[in-house]
């Protein structure tokens, strides 16, 4: 198949023919509009509990459910998609509240330097090869 000259494709749309791209199956499997205590000063995110057991912590060995169930939680890098930057937090467990957590650098890594707020909307996925978070700015508020 040859390139399309940019005139041709013009011709095409005039025709009729879309060359939108339409993704069959979205790759965020958490997606999240950020509330106050995940950008005020707690420095942490909250994770629901159905994303980390489906998609992170399934069929997982003791060892690693053990680290992020620990006081100390496992650190985990977090590759930031928008940036191509890698991050390192620590991924947590809450037993107050039966929740996981990425904690750490959480504000300085994320809600800072990518100048998030409230109602603005994230989305995340666990690589189990890289064994890491990918995360990417879904929808920014106004």
């Amino acid at each position: 198949m040859r390139p399309v000259p940019r005139h041709e494709e013009e011709e095409k749309d005039d025709a009729g023919i879309s060359t939108k791209l339409t993704l069959l199956r979205d790759p965020w499997s958490f997606k999240k509009k950020l509330k106050a205590s995940d950008v005020d000063g707690s420095s942490r995110l909250l994770l629901a509990a159905s994303f980390v057991h489906d998609h992170v912590l399934k069929e997982k060995g003791e060892e690693m459910v053990g680290q992020v169930k620990s006081r100390a939680g496992k650190k985990v890098p977090v590759w930031d998609t928008d940036t191509s930057s890698k991050h390192q937090l620590t991924f947590g467990y809450w037993e107050s509240t039966n929740g996981y957590v990425l904690k750490g650098s959480w504000k300085p890594q994320f809600v800072i330097r990518r100048r998030l707020v409230v109602g603005d909307e994230i989305g995340m996925l666990w690589g189990e090869r890289e064994q890491m978070f990918y995360f990417k700015v879904l929808h920014k508020v106004a």
